[in-house]
């Protein structure tokens, strides 16, 4: 196997191009990878078997082994020339490899360059070979794009040079096998082959022209300068048709569209000069209109691609203006909602704060943090909307990332629920003491009843009743108090909490209808009887639905004395 392969990675490498290189590259791996270990597994196993059997001869003074078909020093020498003659190979191959993908570059830039050349050559050697008509007009028009072609093979010499030097630089990975390098090297000979037969034939072409044009007495001058200006015209505006199609504003930044602008305004400059020149051709075609029947239209022809040019490049200046006006936009859009936003995110920190700055006993605190709250809710839903505004400015846009905040309309309505919540639950723990200092003026049981009858009568369950509900409640428990009282005492207040609820049951058993009265009350709509039957109840609560549903459930046989002694229990 060392032997075998030593000798493979010794031959050279045969391969004509960088695929078959990289080729030969990927069976080297799979041969390292896949191939060698499993042999390499061999020879460690013989080395293992050969080192038992020394030290077998050590230990039991046996006789000395020695392999028949390869010593191990053998097999080791074998094994190191293979592997360095391995990472030769490997070494030869990436050089290669690289070598060849520099010249596939090499080579695609001679192709390209002699393509050009090419087609150049075999245009003009064909026109060596066409006969010309004899009238001066014609000869001289011949003459002037000969003289054109003597230009144009001066350029092309320089162009000739370039390709030499590439073919040189290729030379070497030639030698290597480099099949496109190998064909550029026959195309340089051809190339150079063709430039000195279109110098040979175009002098040959010359000399029968002026020859020609020796017979010939008169020549049109005019017509000489058209086609020269026309000709150096149409070089130069392809040119710059191609530099005005390379502008465009997709996918650009704000500082590319600012430098594509600044770079777009030289143009219309460069517009004005080929107007004139080509007013200058129109006004040398209609003077040698007779002579060149199509001079005229040819002209009108490149005025109207100067004029779609010019409409094609005010198009262009002003899709830059408009993309740069959008991303400026876009930024301006990205700032407000960012600075809205920081400035949210402090004001939501600041009052998460101000929850720590309450102070005064338990009235006073719930006092300040309902107060608190309700400015909080009110400022902190008008800045919100704001927000909102801007966020939806900014969807509008499509803008998705915003690289001046972290902070998203998502996450800052998160933060304000937040802060809200902090307040309600703050608020709610507060309420909370001060009714656990309040029931220390009632019963367990009369507070047990209390809050029973509140949580009746509170359909939403948000620890509140509105006016409807406080109503119904106070005549669940027995307390009833005419309409204009009510509404004289309550007038200015919506919502009341189960502080407002015990409040109002302290003060009018304090001051308002004592058990005997509430007695004679539920006695005399019971007829005078000591208790109150279902229909009484349905007769006398029926507009008032809750009260006639919680008297229904606590009127037990209808013994109403039971039921208004829980509620003076202490």
């Amino acid at each position: 196997f060392a032997v075998e392969n030593k000798e493979k990675f010794a031959a050279e490498d045969s391969s004509e191009s960088t695929e078959q290189v990289g080729s030969a590259l990927e069976s080297f791996t799979s041969f390292v990878k896949e191939v060698k270990p499993s042999v390499q597994a061999k020879r460690a196993e013989c080395d293992g078997i050969y080192a038992a059997l020394v030290s077998s001869k050590r230990n039991n003074k046996r006789p000395e082994f020695f392999p028949e078909s390869c010593r191990p020093n053998e097999l080791a020498a074998a094994w190191d020339e293979m592997e360095s003659m391995e990472q030769t190979h490997e070494r030869k191959l990436l050089d290669k490899y690289l070598a060849f993908q520099r010249a596939d570059r090499g080579v695609s830039k001679f192709n390209t360059k002699a393509a050009t050349l090419d087609a150049w050559l075999d245009e003009k050697l064909q026109t060596f070979t066409r006969d010309f008509n004899t009238s001066v007009q014609e000869i001289e028009a011949q003459l002037e794009v000969h003289r054109g072609f003597e230009e144009r093979y001066g350029l092309y010499e320089r162009t000739l040079q370039e390709l030499s030097h590439i073919a040189t630089e290729l030379e070497t990975v030639a030698a290597s096998g480099h099949a496109g390098a190998q064909h550029v090297a026959a195309h340089m000979q051809s190339l150079q082959t063709k430039m000195n037969l279109a110098k040979e034939e175009g002098a040959e072409y010359r000399k029968k022209l002026e020859t020609a044009l020796a017979k010939e007495q008169k020549l049109i001058a005019l017509e000489k300068e058209y086609l020269s200006k026309l000709d150096q015209f149409e070089f130069e505006f392809n040119g710059l048709v191609e530099q005005v199609a390379e502008f465009g504003s997709e996918g650009l930044t704000v500082s590319e569209i600012q430098k594509m602008s600044v770079d777009i305004k030289q143009f219309p400059e460069e517009i004005e000069k080929f107007n004139e020149k080509s007013s200058e051709l129109a006004s040398i075609a209609s003077q040698i209109d007779r002579k060149q029947p199509d001079a005229v239209a040819h002209v009108q022809e490149i005025q109207n691609r100067i004029a779609s040019i010019s409409t094609s490049l005010a198009e262009k200046e002003t899709t830059l203006h408009d993309a740069l006006q959008e991303e400026q936009r876009k930024d301006e859009l990205k700032q407000k909602f960012a600075m809205e936003a920081n400035k949210f995110h402090s004001y939501c920190n600041a009052k998460q704060q101000s929850l720590s700055d309450i102070s005064g006993d338990l009235e006073q605190q719930l006092e300040q943090i309902n107060a608190t709250r309700d400015n909080v809710f009110s400022e902190g839903s008008d800045k919100l909307e704001q927000l909102k505004s801007s966020a939806e400015e900014c969807d509008k846009a499509n803008i998705v990332v915003n690289s001046y905040t972290p902070h998203t309309i998502n996450s800052l309505t998160a933060q304000f629920d937040q802060v809200l919540k902090s307040f309600k639950l703050t608020s709610n723990s507060v309420e909370a003491q001060i009714v656990a200092k309040k029931s220390l003026e009632l019963s367990s049981e009369q507070l047990h009843e209390l809050k029973e009858v509140f949580s009746v009568f509170d359909n939403d369950h948000d620890g509140t009743l509105n006016i409807q509900e406080f109503r119904e409640a106070i005549l669940g428990i027995g307390i009833d108090i005419e309409d204009v009282d009510f509404e004289k005492r309550f007038s200015t207040k919506i919502e009341f909490s189960m502080d407002d609820f015990i409040q109002f049951f302290i003060e009018v058993n304090k001051s308002g209808d004592s058990k005997e009265d509430i007695l004679n009350a539920f006695r005399n709509l019971g007829g005078g009887g000591e208790t109150m039957s279902s229909e009484a109840v349905d007769k006398y609560f029926a507009q008032v639905q809750d009260v006639q549903q919680y008297l229904h459930s606590n009127l037990l046989d209808g013994n109403y004395a039971d039921f208004v002694e829980k509620l003076y229990l202490r």
